[in-house]
């Protein structure tokens, strides 16, 4: 029934959505693996020292990741709505500030 010539579209579109699924969830998979190798990278950096408004951030893996997942969408400031990398910069330096705007640029 489906190999009638009306269906030939509807295949097409069929198959164009499967493909495209599949290149979706490869997208999303390399997406998380990069928020997880940044927040590892951030989790090590920014976790050990007790600082105020960074500490709290990323104090653990799975914070991390999540603090990781908001900023590359542009929330990244503290539950007071002070920006994060703001206190990054005062307590960490430059290098780590570059760091970030090298993430957010990539991502």
């Amino acid at each position: 029934l489906l190999r009638a010539d009306v269906f030939k579209d509807l295949l097409a579109m069929i198959r164009g959505l499967i493909g495209g699924v599949t290149v979706l969830g490869w997208s999303i998979i390399l997406f998380f693996m990069a928020i997880y190798v940044i927040s590892l990278v951030f989790r090590e950096v920014l976790g050990r020292d007790m600082k105020e408004n960074v500490y709290e951030y990323f104090s653990s893996v799975p914070r991390a990741m999540y603090t990781t997942f908001r900023c590359s969408f542009g929330d990244c400031s503290t539950a007071g709505g002070l920006p994060i990398f703001e206190h990054v910069q005062k307590h960490h330096g430059t290098p780590l500030s570059l760091f970030y705007c090298f993430f957010i640029f990539v991502v």
